[in-house]
Formats: structure tokens, C-alpha cells, sequence
């Protein structure tokens, strides 16, 4: 195990080792309290790979890989994810049985799915760009009370922006269909006077943006 590790100013490429789970470009295990800011990780099956490893701040980097996930958080906590370009990944950011992750002013673009949460609570993303993601620009999966505030949430016209799957909750044998994440004044592409509802297909999950933004958010482009 090592702690409190600044890793910056590097290019990171092209790993190529056999084992799938090792081929990453950046992986941290068990290790907390470290900076990686400044980098570029291109090019790799997984760009930056954090396992049950907490604290750490990742800055100002940019991450594209073309395969598999850019950033991916497992059973990892109370990470920064901030200022970072992280696009042309399978999935741009994944976050797996991780708590109170701080995703802040990134730039999520052209990945198949922009954020993946799955079985991961009170985790928060504000005023990040997620847009033109192919497929999903969030899917959300088993997971509660993450908070997605003041976001710029731009899809293309054919994409389904959000998926929300597995979130019924069961209170006092009282039955809710609410996925009960949070969702405030994010801007959905367009003004809307109206709250914004967050379909799911496939189930009766879904969502509410009761004071979604009437203009984009001025999140700045990261200095990377």
C-alpha cells in the first residue's frame, strides 16, 4: 500500500498487459490520500482504475481510451473527481459500491455511457458537461440518494439520456416506484418552464428535476 502520492505531468499509454484486469493505464488499490492531476491517459483498455481506495483527488487530467472505462471507482469513497476531460471511453465514468464521490466540473462526452452508478449511494455530481454520449449519458442501477445538481445534460435526439433500473424502495410495506436520487436545476438541453421528468424504459422507475435550468450552466473548460 502506498498514501499521499502525487502522480502529474505524465503520458500514459498504450498497456498491454494479458490479464484483463490488470490492463489498465493507471490502477490504485488500497491506497488513500493521493493527487493525480495533469496527466493524459489515452489509449488504454481502462484509463484510471481505483479499488477500495479513498480520499484521492483526480484533477485536471484528460482520459480517453476508445475500450473500456475511463474512470472506474470501486468500493472506493470520498474520491474528487474534478476538471477533468474525459470522453471517447466505452463508459466515461463508472462508479461501482462507492460512497460520497464528488464528480465536479468535468467535461463527459462521446463515450457509449457518459456516467454509470451501480449499487453506490450519496454520491454527488454537479456542474458537469455530460453530453453526446451514444447511448446513456447516465444510467443509474440499484443506487439512492446520489445528488445531481446544476449539470449540462445534452443528448442527442435519439438517445435516451437516463436509466434508472432497480430502485424500488419498500417503506413500512409501502410501496414507491421513486428512485428517490436527487435532481436539481440541471439543464436539460433546451429551456424548460416545467419540471423535468426522467423516464426509465422497460420499468415504472422514474425520477423528477422539479426546477430544471432555462440555460446552460457557464462550467468553465477544464485547463488540462
Amino acid at each position: 500500500m502506498f498514501a499521499q502520492v502525487t502522480i502529474s505531468g505524465f503520458t500514459i499509454t498504450s498497456s498491454n498487459d494479458d490479464e484483463y484486469y490488470y490492463n489498465n493505464g493507471l490502477r490504485i488499490k488500497n491506497s488513500d490520500y493521493n493527487r493525480i492531476s495533469n496527466n493524459i491517459i489515452k489509449d488504454n483498455y481502462h484509463g484510471l482504475y481505483l479499488i477500495e481506495s479513498d480520499y484521492n483527488n483526480i484533477s485536471n487530467n484528460i482520459i480517453s481510451n476508445r475500450w473500456l472505462n475511463g474512470i472506474t471507482l470501486e468500493y472506493s469513497n470520498y474520491n474528487s473527481i474534478w476538471e477533468n476531460i474525459i470522453n471517447d471511453n466505452e463508459y466515461g465514468l463508472h462508479i461501482y459500491c462507492g460512497e460520497g464521490n464528488r464528480i465536479v466540473r468535468n467535461i463527459i462526452s462521446n463515450s457509449w455511457d457518459g456516467i454509470d452508478i451501480i449499487s453506490s449511494n450519496n454520491n454527488y455530481i454537479y456542474y458537469n458537461h455530460i453530453w453526446d454520449n451514444s447511448k446513456r449519458d447516465i444510467y443509474i442501477r440499484n443506487s439512492t440518494n446520489n445528488k445531481f445538481v446544476c449539470n449540462n445534460i445534452e443528448y442527442m435526439w435519439h438517445t435516451i439520456s437516463i436509466w434508472i433500473i432497480f430502485n424500488r424502495l419498500f417503506d413500512d410495506k409501502v410501496y414507491t416506484i421513486y428512485s428517490d436520487n436527487y435532481w436539481y436545476n440541471n439543464y436539460w438541453g433546451f429551456p424548460r418552464i416545467f419540471p423535468k421528468i426522467i423516464f426509465t424504459p422497460y420499468t415504472f422507475e422514474f425520477d423528477v428535476d422539479w426546477y430544471p435550468a432555462l440555460l446552460p450552466h457557464d462550467i468553465p473548460v477544464p485547463e488540462v
